[in-house]
């Protein structure tokens, strides 16, 4: 019988210190309020780019338009903070390399994107930024994702992304 209460006892401190945790949890964790992508106006900027407008001749998307909005992480391996909005469109074309990246370096060049000065083995910028109306910076990348064992008007499969920064909490 002693035995009995002093199990329900210690099942009664356990239940009532697991639901204590529970609560600081919830109270002390999360995000602050304002942080991240309020609203999803970067995403929705982002994915109102022009850049996005059209593909390059002859090409065809291999999958819907990807809108990922921000994304707040718990601490685990990184610390607890946010990933920003970005966008995913991926296509394929049997255009040679070269014309995609013309294309898409005239593109981002009468859309406002700067180079960052990168340049993939065929001599072509795959990566700018842009500064956006509300003064952060955008990231746009173009991958090729062909293996390099491929034949001249084999189809090449892309994938261009644009990303923001999420907003961190001040102070």
């Amino acid at each position: 019988m002693q035995d009995d209460k002093r199990c329900s006892s210690v099942g009664r401190l356990w239940s009532v210190l697991c639901l204590y945790s529970l609560l600081v949890l919830v109270a002390c964790g999360g995000p602050p309020a304002g942080t991240g992508d309020p609203g999803d106006r970067r995403l929705n900027q982002l994915v109102s780019d022009p850049i996005f407008a059209s593909l390059p001749p002859d090409a065809e998307m291999t999958g819907p338009m990807e809108r990922t909005p921000a994304q707040y992480r718990e601490p685990g391996f990184e610390p607890a903070g946010w990933d920003g909005p970005f966008v995913r469109v991926p296509f394929a074309s049997s255009q040679p390399p070269a014309s995609v990246f013309t294309y898409y370096k005239a593109e981002a060049d009468a859309d406002g994107w700067t180079s960052n000065g990168n340049r993939n083995l065929l001599g072509y910028p795959f990566d700018w930024q842009k500064r956006f109306p509300d003064g952060w910076q955008g990231s746009l990348g173009l991958l090729d994702l062909t293996s390099r064992d491929v034949t001249p008007g084999d189809r090449h499969e892309y994938v261009l992304t644009a990303s923001a920064p999420a907003i961190e909490a001040s102070g």
